[in-house]
């Protein structure tokens, strides 16, 4: 009789330890650093598929193409240009739905400012604390789902004979 193999030669990442069905929904993390990344991946990585992106130039380019449904992007990449993406992401039509996660190194109403001045969903001061991270990400994602279900409600009563008005332009 054989004896079966345990397969400890493939190390596990301790970091990225959830090993149940692929998720559906997509997180761009936008964070240079890679310790954050292996970090956030293992906050997100039970709800998310994880794509990253090291540019601002990349990141604007996977937004577009793969419209996650979460993005966290880091206030600082080559210099100040985190808030650069998150506000070019809030501007564009075909993205502005996206919610975005600023992480920033600075504390209170500076780190709020950033956030606010970019149009950010959210923001946290690295690092990042569990709990609080983990309930903002759920409530940006619930919020996303009402709109959406909102949205599919309005469009099948729209084009039945029971027409509503559009009542909010951004719909």
């Amino acid at each position: 009789s054989q004896s079966v193999q345990s397969s400890s030669s493939t190390a596990l990442d301790p970091y990225t330890v959830y090993q149940g069905p692929k998720p559906e929904q997509i997180c761009l993390l936008i964070e240079p650093n890679r310790q954050v990344v292996l970090y956030l991946k293992s906050l997100l990585s039970d709800r998310f598929q994880i794509e990253t992106a090291n540019s601002p130039t990349e990141a604007l380019q996977m937004t577009t193409e793969m419209l996650p449904d979460l993005i966290v992007c880091d206030v600082l990449i080559n210099g100040n240009a985190g808030i650069e993406i998150a506000r070019q992401i809030k501007l564009s039509e075909r993205t502005n739905h996206i919610p975005v996660v600023l992480l920033t190194d600075k504390f209170g109403n500076e780190g709020k400012l950033d956030a606010l001045r970019a149009g950010a969903d959210a923001w946290f001061t690295r690092p990042v604390i569990d709990d609080e991270f983990d309930s903002t990400v759920q409530r940006l994602l619930n919020d996303r789902k009402v709109r959406h279900d909102q949205f599919n409600r309005f469009l099948q009563l729209y084009f039945s004979e029971n027409r509503v008005p559009l009542h909010d332009p951004f719909l």
